[in-house]
């Protein structure tokens, strides 16, 4: 990968994500920022319903639980 060192590099969903979803909530604090890349693993048996979205906005309201909006909709299930 490239581009500057984030923290944490990886991190699991705090809930899980339906098709069509728009936004992410993280089980850890981020310090990930709007025009990043993303990576969102698959979840499933079937291992090309990996995505990858940029990054719109992080929401840090809730402290240590971030909520990441993506600039489109999640084509796939993804189980927290």
């Amino acid at each position: 990968m490239h581009g500057i060192d984030r923290t944490p590099k990886w991190t699991v969903l705090n809930e899980t994500v339906e098709p069509g979803a728009t936004t992410i909530k993280l089980d850890v604090a981020v310090d990930w920022v709007a025009g990043e890349q993303i990576a969102i693993a698959a979840t499933s048996f079937n291992g090309r319903e990996g995505e990858k979205r940029t990054i719109k906005s992080v929401d840090n309201t809730v402290p240590g639980k971030p909520v990441i909006t993506l600039d489109q909709p999640l084509e796939f299930k993804h189980f927290a």
